[in-house]
């Protein structure tokens, strides 16, 4: 076995010092920190390429009104404390306006977009350099295109629109890149230009819909109060408003009839005109790239929809509580012993339950075959049961040692928890690490993995073995290069998947094992 030079922590040093937290969970909780970007070099150039462009070709937008109404956006979003990043616009790109087509957080992941038109292109990268995200954080889009202005998210479910800007090919690929995510495709009809000028999901079980821009009715709109959107409404991109956070809403000034049905339905309303922006084919949403949403506790969601997560985050009381955790109970005097025993019991408890979420997601999301969802039903029903039949090597760790020697703050807790082969990510003698190539055993394996890191971040005394197995070759001879790229390509998926993070640091959060035949 041998301890490899960790390839994150290179790639990382890449990056800037400190790229921001990501996470995004839905399209109202309260906004944190936004991507924007001043378009001092904006100008409409031909070819034109939205129908809304099109119809404003006579009277297009004039550029010092365009910086005029976003200022006064602006002045919103600082009203309410957003932390804004300006990206650094280009002379050389003329539609770098709307930042939200060229990227998408999901969950804790970045995508990176892949545009449709030439001229936009290169401004997805321009983000990225500026955020200086590592590349092994980043969702990549290699096959079709997808816009961020194309993808609503709600919880678990993420909805991407397939028309002009987001075809069939880079969904699937989006959707295969998110393995722990639900997804429900939206046809546009034509000339719709993004699903987010068709709809918009908003607090309180609340939805902006314009139904003759998509060829069916989204599924998810069963739950919703839905607005419908005029034909005028829409072609003033009427559906384009932007959530600051639960209570409040920013609508275009040209739109008065939405603004008082939000109104009547308790949201504060801030109205702003963007009447000359409209014009090239976006709002405000589309001027905007969250990266950070706070998380809601006791949102309008259902509560259905807040316990069935994927992956469940820690509300803030599940944050205070394992930060106890992880400081561990070792002041243990005659006098408080009994009071500490209690807390260390509750503490276990409280673990386990989180485990027991997971489970019952990993029986809902994953298909699975039934020995693998008796074994899952048969370690949470009695504790002590071991996991070897779902990728945890048992001889190494039980789950009431590990939950023992966190609380009782051993130095290092590590956990070995994933063995992937990379006999199964050979094709035609190269390395391609892909979710659907992987069997259900080293799938199951990921999952338990994440639902691990999940339960156990915040202990600062536990550690994750992510052990990448090269030895079961058949004969196939890899090279150093072959092994690095497996090791790179292997990492940025369980980024996706939520086994690792950005903000882990090697050694203290992760080891990477490496199994070689020449060392065995």
């Amino acid at each position: 076995m041998n301890i490899a030079d960790d390839p994150l922590s290179v790639r990382r040093q890449k990056g800037f010092a400190n790229p921001p937290e990501v996470r995004v969970n839905d399209e109202y909780s309260e906004l944190e920190c936004v991507v924007m970007t001043r378009p001092t070099a904006f100008r409409v150039d031909k070819p034109l390429i939205n129908t809304t462009q099109q119809r404003w070709v006579e009277d297009p937008p004039l550029p010092e009104a365009v910086l005029k109404e976003q200022a006064n956006f602006e002045k919103v979003l600082v009203e309410y404390g957003v932390d804004i990043i300006w990206v650094p616009n280009r002379s050389d790109l003329p539609e770098q306006i709307d930042t939200r087509d060229a990227g998408v957080v999901i969950d804790n992941n970045y995508m990176v977009s892949r545009m449709r038109h030439p001229i936009r292109q290169a401004e997805p990268e321009l983000i990225v350099e500026t955020l200086g995200f590592p590349e092994t954080s980043l969702v990549r889009i290699n096959s079709g295109y997808v816009e961020g202005g194309d993808v609503l998210i709600d919880g678990n479910t993420v909805l991407v629109g397939i028309g002009e800007r987001t075809n069939k090919a880079g969904a699937d690929e989006l959707a295969c890149s998110l393995p722990y995510m639900h997804f429900e495709f939206v046809e546009l009809a034509n000339g719709t230009l993004h699903l987010d000028t068709a709809l918009t999901l908003l607090p309180k079980r609340l939805a902006l819909f314009h139904s003759l821009a998509v060829k069916k009715r989204p599924e998810i709109l069963s739950g919703f109060d839905v607005i419908d959107i005029t034909e005028e409404e829409f072609s003033r991109v009427g559906v384009n408003v932007f959530c600051v956070n639960p209570e409040a809403i920013v609508v275009d000034g040209q739109n008065p009839r939405i603004a008082d049905e939000l109104s009547k339905r308790g949201l504060k309303v801030h109205m702003v005109d963007f009447t000359n922006i409209t014009r090239n084919g976006g709002s405000f949403r589309c001027q905007t790239l969250p990266l950070r949403r706070r998380r809601s506790v006791g949102s309008s969601a259902s509560a259905e929809s807040e316990i069935n997560v994927s992956t469940p985050r820690f509300h803030p009381q599940a944050q205070s509580r394992t930060a106890f955790l992880a400081r561990a109970l070792t002041a243990r005097s005659p006098d408080d012993s009994a009071s500490t025993d209690r807390k260390r019991s509750d503490t276990i408890s409280y673990l386990l339950d989180r485990v027991r979420v997971h489970a019952h997601k990993l029986r809902e999301s994953f298909e699975v075959q039934d020995s693998w969802d008796g074994a899952v039903v048969k370690f949470i029903d009695e504790d002590h049961e071991d996991l070897s039949e779902l990728g945890v090597d048992t001889e190494l760790v039980w789950l009431d040692t590990v939950l023992n020697a966190l609380v009782d703050s051993s130095a290092t807790v590590q956990l070995d928890a994933i063995s992937p082969y990379v006999i199964n990510c050979i094709d035609v003698n190269d390395v391609v690490v892909a979710w659907q190539k992987l069997p259900a055993a080293e799938k199951a394996g990921i999952y338990i993995a994440a639902m691990f890191r999940d339960v156990f971040r915040h202990c600062r005394n536990m550690r994750l073995a992510v052990l990448l197995d090269d030895t079961n070759l058949s004969g196939v001879d890899l090279s150093d290069a072959q092994r690095d790229k497996y090791v790179v390509q292997m990492a940025r998926l369980l980024f996706q998947c939520r086994v690792l993070f950005p903000e882990d640091v090697p050694g203290r959060d992760y080891l990477t094992l490496i199994f070689q035949p020449t060392l065995i």
